[in-house]
């Protein structure tokens, strides 16, 4: 953290039990063990740290490193995006805070005290889209006690297409999850650019139809007549849809 001088910030509670930062009484204990590991490392406690602290706490959905550094320029135009990743490295090294990346950037979520969701995660459009289900919850603890394992803590991110992008197709799936024999044209390359160059070189883009010859290790594809191996990790970043629906 920058040096500095330790300037203390007056704060006042509302009705609903939020200070002035819009932070609950259950996130104020977040931000006092944030401050608290900081002295213990013998680095000053800035405001800037402070306000960092606060904007994630205060923000209610996933945020990037930019829009933090938006929300706490408001008051600190001086701060620093390296400042405020810095700040949330340590924020996640804590458990305060969950990092994720998604369509290529990274995106930030404090942990909900008390409170456990999980997420669906557009490969497409990057949309991120929050759900709980006590019946998953019920049986992994289930299963961590048939194991004997003691979890302290844990994510479930569910990666895919959402209905917005798929189109209202049901078919729309991965390359590595088409069978044997199945027709399918691809719809989208989840890769960046070299990626979508190198399968353009091999003769597959966005349109292009292929029958599955092979599903098993190494997916084998038709390919206007020739046979075209792939491997499965390549295979999952390819969204397919049956050729029929194309």
């Amino acid at each position: 953290m920058p040096a500095g001088k330790t300037k203390h910030m007056s704060r006042t509670r509302n009705r609903q039990g939020r200070d002035d930062a819009g932070i609950s009484g259950k996130h104020a204990l977040l931000r006092q063990q944030f401050q608290q590991t900081l002295r213990s490392m013998g680095e000053v406690v800035l405001p800037e740290d402070v306000a960092i602290v606060d904007a994630v706490l205060a923000c209610e959905k996933h945020c990037t490193v930019e829009e933090i550094t938006g929300r706490v320029a408001v008051e600190h135009p001086d701060v620093s995006p390296a400042h405020v990743r810095r700040t949330l490295r340590l924020l996640c090294d804590l458990g305060i805070a969950t990092q994720m990346e998604v369509g290529g950037r990274q995106v930030y979520e404090h942990i909900h005290l008390g409170e456990h969701h999980d997420h669906f995660i557009c490969l497409r459009c990057g949309a991120i889209q929050e759900f709980s289900d006590s019946q998953i919850e019920e049986r992994q603890i289930q299963q961590a006690r048939q194991l004997g394992f003691h979890p302290l803590f844990h994510r479930l991110e569910i990666r895919g297409i959402c209905s917005e992008c798929a189109g209202g197709k049901k078919s729309v799936k991965t390359l590595a999850d088409a069978k044997a024999g199945e027709s399918v044209c691809v719809q989208e390359l989840l890769g960046g650019h070299g990626f979508a160059m190198r399968l353009t070189e091999m003769g597959l883009t966005r349109g292009t139809c292929v029958q599955v010859v092979q599903n098993a290790g190494q997916i084998v594809l038709d390919l206007h007549g020739s046979q075209l191996g792939i491997g499965r990790g390549m295979a999952g970043k390819i969204i397919v849809s049956a050729a029929e629906e194309a």
